[in-house]
């Protein structure tokens, strides 16, 4: 009985192991080698023609082109929030890590 019980107690650690393992890797690969700065980057001068040519920013990013070659990325990644005058992205950059781009400032800030 006592056999049992330790291969029991053996595939359970193992199967939590594994599933952690699978976990991490799922998030290096989704979040741990995307440049979500450089992707909203690529927005800004498209908000700034479309501010020039309209007098306000846009409410959602989905108005604009999604930048070439980053076809893995979403306009939503970028997390955008516009009012009239100013527009701010504050994209996550790691696992528990986020950056801020402010139109006021013109430069991402890191926490």
């Amino acid at each position: 009985m006592n056999i049992k019980k330790g291969i029991t107690v053996f595939i359970v650690i193992a199967l939590g192991l594994m599933l952690s393992g699978f976990a991490a890797f799922s998030l290096l690969v989704s979040n741990g080698f995307r440049d979500y700065t450089a992707f909203c980057q690529r927005y800004v001068v498209q908000l700034d023609q479309h501010k020039h040519e309209t007098g306000i920013f846009p409410e959602s990013l989905k108005t604009l082109e999604n930048p070439e070659g980053y076809f893995f990325y979403s306009s939503s990644d970028c997390r955008y929030i516009a009012s009239a005058h100013e527009f701010s992205f504050y994209p996550t950059t790691g696992f528990i890590e986020m950056a801020l781009f402010t139109s006021n400032q013109r430069q991402w800030l890191r926490d």
